[in-house]
């Protein structure tokens, strides 16, 4: 394992495996430093304002949750189950983004982020009923 620090969030990667994890107590950063620039980068083209395609808008924590026409595509803690990282994965279609795959550190960090909680930075929190 190589560890790297990165805004204030330990960002370990496998060797081995490429897989990236995110940890620790500045979430915030993380997400502010590497994930909304990359979202706001390769993604809101399409996926952000009134006529996202599919539905889909990656321009808010609610409308993150929500999904799109076809349903949610982040299962918080989850990224191997998430369709998000399946499409930029380019796993299954629809692949995203369409003009061209993310480099694996963008797929790793996006990765990481799922797998931490996809926690979006000042949204309010989910609340489950019945728990």
């Amino acid at each position: 394992m190589k560890r790297l620090r990165c805004t204030g969030v330990m960002i370990v990667v496998s060797l081995t495996t490429g897989v990236a994890s995110a940890r620790g107590d500045e979430g915030d950063d993380f997400f502010e430093a590497k994930i909304r620039p990359l979202l706001v980068e390769r993604c809101h083209k399409c996926h952000a304002g009134a006529k996202s395609k599919g539905g889909l808008r990656l321009d808010s924590a609610e409308s993150l949750r929500r999904g799109g026409e076809t349903g949610p595509v982040v299962v918080a803690g989850k990224p191997d189950e998430s369709r998000l990282i399946q499409a930029v994965r380019y796993q299954n279609d629809p692949k995203m983004p369409p003009d061209g795959k993310l480099n694996e550190t963008q797929i790793a960090l996006l990765t990481a982020w799922v797998k931490a909680g996809a926690d979006w930075p000042n949204a309010a929190p989910t609340v489950e009923i019945g728990r």
